[in-house]
């Protein structure tokens, strides 16, 4: 769904925003709220509808909403992989 907001976020004659006949309906899950809110900026956007979604105020970024929560157990025991590849 995410891939779907952000093409309707785009500029264009292709963008699916200018493909839309009327009035569009958003659905996000986890990530997607994010990408589904600054989408209903769009004038064709009736509604936004969020699934276990972040659901950001305006001009809040996903780390902003993170940083109001404490960690989780054991998370400052993660590490990079020293290899990657």
């Amino acid at each position: 769904m995410a891939s779907t907001a952000l093409a309707f976020l785009g500029g264009g004659e292709t963008s699916q925003n200018n493909m839309q006949d009327g009035p569009v309906l958003l659905v996000g899950h986890s990530y997607g709220g994010v990408v589904i809110t600054e989408a209903g900026n769009n004038p064709k956007v009736a509604g936004l509808v969020y699934v276990a979604a972040f659901a950001p105020e305006e001009g809040e970024t996903l780390g902003g909403m993170a940083q109001k929560f404490p960690l989780p157990p054991g998370f400052s025991e993660i590490r990079p992989v020293e290899d990657a590849s």
